[in-house]
């Protein structure tokens, strides 16, 4: 942990430490599966017609995403945020599930595409459900203050996620891969959002 000195150059105070690492990691991990699980399905695509699939797939993710952004929107006027966040999170897990199926059947292209929207849709709703929570957690102020820090996650988690694909992909097959991009994300899939309410 940093001494409280460099705590006060980034505007963190004492009392709120430990919820902004809580959410700096759930943001560094949320990079670091996406990046991997990205790259694998883009691997797979353009291994098979890529002229033709990968706008099939990004085409598709989009069409999943906006879908899954309509039934949140639904779904959060209707229900209190712990609930929305813990069935959101439960969503993931189902959407987890099904991809590690997918994991194992082989490199097909539906699979690639299978496993583009997916964790699109995944990446979504846990991003929903990340900022949901800290609008709750963290007033206006501290909102001006950390949302750039805890946000920041992100960027370091994609590049360092970038390099360990680069590397897994030379070393190991495809499968391994995917099935560690399923850590993270598996990690985030816990019901924290409780956990980030007593922290305030």
């Amino acid at each position: 942990m940093l001494p409280a000195t460099w705590y006060g150059l980034i505007g963190v105070r004492t009392t709120e430490v430990k919820t902004v690492w809580l959410f700096f990691l759930h943001n560094f991990l949320l990079g670091i599966g996406t990046i991997l699980v990205y790259v694998s399905a883009n691997v797979i695509l353009l291994e098979n017609n890529p002229e033709r699939n990968l706008p099939l797939a990004y085409g598709i993710a989009a069409l999943a995403m906006m879908a899954a952004g309509k039934a949140y929107t639904y779904f959060e006027h209707h229900l209190p945020l712990q609930r929305l966040a813990v069935r959101v999170l439960l969503v993931v897990v189902a959407f987890t599930g099904v991809i590690s199926v997918l994991v194992a059947v082989g490199h097909s292209v539906a699979a690639a595409v299978a496993i583009m929207a997916g964790y699109r849709v995944i990446y979504l709703l846990t991003n929903l459900e990340f900022w949901g929570v800290s609008a709750v957690v963290f007033d206006v102020r501290q909102s001006k203050r950390l949302f750039g820090l805890i946000g920041s996650g992100d960027m370091p988690a994609k590049a360092l996620g970038a390099i360990l694909a680069l590397l897994v992909h030379a070393h190991t097959d495809l499968l391994f891969l995917l099935l560690l991009a399923l850590g993270p994300i598996w990690e985030l899939c816990t019901p924290c959002a409780p956990r980030y309410a007593r922290m305030r």
